[in-house]
């Protein structure tokens, strides 16, 4: 026999008698013993701390002695908040407006275009051929055979 078989024979013989270890142990082990769905914590140690009580009220809240008081915003403050932001908006159109007065405006074109099938002509050459004439590499597109 090979190896590899002997390996499988052994693996499989050993989860075997794992598997009826481990189902004989559930049914056998824990026969008549019912889990209790409450834990329970060892606190002996916390005998020195004494709880801080924390209250909340309309104004905010208090913890232990301590007030704390909460702002509300109002909606005249979140008016003024929005005005604030869009006047920023408006600096930075004005701004803009500045950096583009002061662009000239061009028109992008190639000296040289090439379509795709040339191009790809190129790239095989590594960009070495001079002129479009010199391509003389014939390519098929492995898309096309499938």
């Amino acid at each position: 026999m090979k190896a590899y078989f002997i390996f499988a024979i052994i693996l499989t013989v050993v989860y075997i008698l794992y598997y009826t270890l481990m189902i004989a142990k559930d049914l056998y082990s824990t026969k008549g013993v019912k889990k209790n769905d409450e834990e329970e914590f060892d606190v002996t140690d916390l005998e020195g701390e004494e709880s801080i009580n924390v209250i909340e009220n309309d104004e905010g809240f208090n913890v232990g002695e301590n007030e704390y008081q909460t702002n509300y915003v109002s909606s005249q403050e979140q008016q003024s908040n929005n005005k604030i932001e869009s006047s920023r908006e408006d600096v930075v159109e004005k701004l803009n407006e500045k950096i583009k007065a002061n662009m000239e405006e061009m028109q992008a074109t190639f000296s040289n275009p090439y379509n795709a099938a040339e191009l790809y002509k190129l790239l095989l050459t590594k960009g070495t051929a001079k002129s479009k004439s010199e391509v003389d590499i014939t390519t098929k597109p492995v898309i096309d055979e499938l």
